[in-house]
């Protein structure tokens, strides 16, 4: 029997004349979307990050592919995350790196020294970082399996909650 889960986002604002919560548009904004996604497996963790990087996703290993590869939106997921450090503390960033294995069958890690231009905490163009996490924000995203999901703790130990809903 197939398995769903039904992920709903919404997107409010008021108008940016508003004397309460101001929005950065001169109307309200009402954006409502939500799908029907058939899932067959769920993974949870929970990730206490450190400064150190952390390989949290291997694609190759889930798909068990190596060279050959498949068509895409037949084989992936959708990942959830979220930083549950506290929001007032701004310090507790999760600094998040979806690797590519560009031409070779195993992507390369991060370099995990933020003087390298690799590295997930460099601040130039080059880091391996995709996105950053503060605390108390989240994200959701489909991930095909192409390459590895590294995570790492911009300072002190934030806690990351993961779920991967394996496509069905």
């Amino acid at each position: 029997m197939p398995q769903y889960i039904q992920p709903t986002l919404q997107l409010v604002s008021n108008t940016h004349t508003a004397s309460s919560l101001p929005g950065p548009f001169s109307f309200n904004l009402a954006l409502n979307v939500a799908d029907l996604l058939s899932v067959d497996l769920v993974e949870q963790r929970l990730i206490g990050c450190t400064t150190s990087q952390e390989k949290i996703l291997d694609g190759s290993v889930i798909t068990g592919l190596t060279t050959s590869g498949f068509d895409p939106g037949t084989i992936g997921c959708w990942i959830y995350m979220k930083n549950n450090a506290a929001v007032a503390d701004t310090t507790h960033i999760v600094l998040v790196g979806i690797v590519n294995a560009g031409n070779s069958a195993t992507p390369s890690a991060p370099n995990d020294t933020a003087t390298t231009t690799t590295s997930l905490d460099n601040p130039t163009h080059q880091s391996f970082r995709t996105f950053s996490l503060n605390p108390g924000e989240f994200a959701f995203f489909p991930f095909d399996y192409i390459g590895d999901i590294y995570v790492e703790a911009e300072a002190g130990t934030p806690d990351l909650e993961y779920w991967r809903f394996d496509r069905g």
